[in-house]
């Protein structure tokens, strides 16, 4: 089970349907200007940053000369970078700049010109050289467009203690219009473009041009870095290397050309430094920030991932599930990845190690749910077959979702066992879930912790409550937690994003939560902090502040 197989069978989600030659992205978001996706800037080093737009120019036109000028004030008295570059139609007018000769740990701004026109202002930031220091980093993950507005983007935009966003994923969904997520689409004009799941290089193109007409997102992207990394819904659902649950070889062509459109779309529209992205489809990098804290940002998803199991084609076999689970050579991020993410964790000396991944590490066990759930809701909601399998396996000890490391505990000890050798104070940032959860881990059969992992909410994408409804409010947290008693904290109802602040001996991460996502400009409030001290103080583990 995942969560959106959940979804699936309860008929709420559409397969494709036949595909048409798409109108221009300008035209199916109705987007206006020259610069009408606003800019953006990402994968921040101490010396550079990624700048970004996109020109909306004359049809029949293949390329558009673009200027640009990196200042340390915003009325750009004092440029310290510029230059001219070029947006042409084979990178669907995208433009991007590695700005580079800047100074560490320093704010600058940005801004582009082109048919006569001036691009918004954009503000970014270098990462630091040296020194401790302290920084304050966003987590934020699932950014659904038709499932609700993104405010949480806007409480990130407007914070002060943020330097730098770490995006974890699902930036995008490739769902059609009537698929996942969608059913108030309509009433809140926000009706995914285009209407068919994507699956061309088009296709893929439109829908991150939709995504970036949205004034939080953009306004996000205008006023902090971004690094970001993908999850599976930038191109297919619980995508793993060779395949993806809602991928159809026979109607939508092979897997190899489909990811490769995916990918190319993302690399022009995000602001990552991946120039051979298609190519070699590696998105796993490291940054440094200063001697406080490397940030090691791994692929999950496409890399080398193995195929994900079935738990109900074991149901007359757990024993065997439960060898293949625990089966080391079933890969989350294959041996090159893992020696990668081992040399980069060896090469830098920092306080805290970041690692930024997409499913959730922790374990997740089902709990017995017979007197929390609202069965007759349930059964209309996800149908006979899942409820009745929720209420089997409940409290009898089995993960509840296989497309994360619970699937693959195998390759999870031997991941955990690499950064217990070689991170002094490991933090693992998670997306995907769509729930707020926080958590010690702990190896097999050790007491101690060797690292903790907060897992953000989505902006937008439902979450454990729409998938689980219960007899009364707030029910399933308690029951997951009696359930996973390494667990220290869990919100299953909200939507918002982390904040994760880092100082020398002290990490502590705040859940930011809006009440709602089916208006728009809803405000943001802290609903809860965790903490721990570096794991050389003697107290790491996570506690509530």
């Amino acid at each position: 089970m995942d969560r959106r197989s959940l979804l699936k069978i309860a008929g709420l989600s559409s397969a494709a349907i036949a595909l048409a030659r798409p109108a221009s992205a300008d035209e199916m978001t109705q987007a206006t200007g020259v610069f009408a996706h606003g800019v953006a800037s990402g994968d921040p080093l101490q010396d550079r940053v990624i700048l970004w737009t996109r020109i909306s120019g004359p049809k029949g036109t293949d390329h558009i000369e673009v200027n640009w000028k990196v200042a340390e004030d915003r009325a750009f008295r004092r440029v310290v970078q510029q230059g001219q570059t070029k947006a042409s139609a084979d990178r669907d007018f995208c433009v991007k700049v590695d700005a580079d000769q800047l100074a560490p740990g320093q704010s600058y701004f940005y801004q582009f010109d082109a048919l006569g026109s001036q691009s918004p202002v954009g503000r970014t930031k270098t990462l630091p050289d040296s020194g401790m220091g302290a920084i304050g980093i966003a987590v934020a993950s699932c950014s659904n467009y038709p499932a609700g507005f993104f405010s949480a983007y806007r409480d990130i935009a407007e914070h002060d203690e943020v330097d730098l966003v770490l995006h974890l994923g699902d930036y995008i969904y490739e769902y059609a219009a009537d698929g996942y997520a969608s059913q108030m689409a309509a009433a809140i004009n926000r009706v995914s473009v285009p209407a068919h799941e994507l699956v061309s290089l088009d296709d893929y193109r439109l829908r991150h041009a939709q995504y970036k007409s949205d004034p939080d997102l953009q306004a996000m992207h205008a006023s902090k870095p971004m690094i970001a990394v993908w999850d599976d819904h930038e191109v297919a659902n619980d995508a793993w290397k060779a395949g993806a649950e809602n991928h159809d070889p026979e109607t939508q062509g092979t897997w190899n050309a489909r990811r490769s459109v995916g990918f190319q779309a993302y690399e022009e529209w995000m602001p990552v430094r991946a120039p051979n992205l298609v190519q070699d489809g590696k998105l796993f990098r490291a940054f440094q920030i200063g001697d406080l804290a490397s940030l090691h940002m791994l692929d999950t998803r496409y890399y080398d991932r193995a195929e994900q199991l079935n738990p109900m084609a074991y149901q007359d076999n757990p024993e065997m599930l439960e060898r293949l689970r625990r089966d080391p050579s079933r890969q989350m991020l294959g041996l090159e990845q893992m020696n990668w993410l081992q040399q980069s964790l060896s090469s830098m000396d920092t306080r805290w190690q970041l690692i930024g991944q997409q499913v959730m590490v922790s374990e997740l066990l089902l709990p017995d749910l017979s007197q929390v759930l609202n069965i007759p809701e349930a059964r209309q909601r996800i149908g006979d077959g899942i409820v009745d399998a929720l209420l089997a396996m409940g409290g009898q000890g089995m993960p509840i979702m296989w497309d994360c490391w619970d699937g693959y505990a195998g390759a999870r000890e031997t991941f955990l066992s690499m950064l217990d050798t070689h991170a002094s104070s490991p933090v693992i940032l998670t997306g995907d879930l769509h729930t707020s959860i926080a958590g010690d881990i702990k190896r097999m059969g050790q007491d101690d912790t060797m690292a903790v992992e907060l897992i953000t909410t989505s902006i937008s994408s439902p979450g454990f409550d729409d998938y689980f409804p219960t007899n009364q409010p707030g029910q399933l947290p308690p029951a997951f937690l009696g359930a996973n008693a390494k667990l220290r904290y869990m919100d299953t109802a909200k939507r918002g994003w982390i904040l994760v602040k880092l100082t020398e001996q002290d990490m502590e991460a705040s859940w930011r939560f809006v009440d709602r996502v089916d208006r728009p400009n809803q405000p943001s409030r802290t609903a809860h902090r965790m903490a721990t001290s570096h794991r050389d103080q003697g107290r790491y583990g996570l506690k509530p502040v």
